[in-house]
């Protein structure tokens, strides 16, 4: 069995912009409408805490303190 070495690269350089295609001076926060407005829509609705499951999370939280952080945000959910 031999071992085959390859000169495969990217085809562009590692120093380009992927994924969104976010251009410089954009005026909105991505250049997708569709990004923006969940985004606004996420940002104008009203801010609410349910103290009791706070609570509840910070007991459960104290409870496993000692487990590994999956197990104690399993036990917390």
């Amino acid at each position: 069995m031999s071992i085959t070495l390859t000169e495969a690269r990217g085809t562009e350089p590692f120093d380009q912009t992927y994924g969104i295609g976010y251009q410089v001076n954009h005026a909105d926060w991505s250049p997708f409408p569709r990004v923006n407005k969940l985004r606004q829509t996420f940002l104008d609705r009203p801010y609410d805490v349910d103290v009791e499951r706070l609570r509840l999370i910070t007991e459960a939280y104290q409870k496993y303190e000692g487990y590994p952080r999956k197990l104690v945000c399993a036990r917390a959910f």
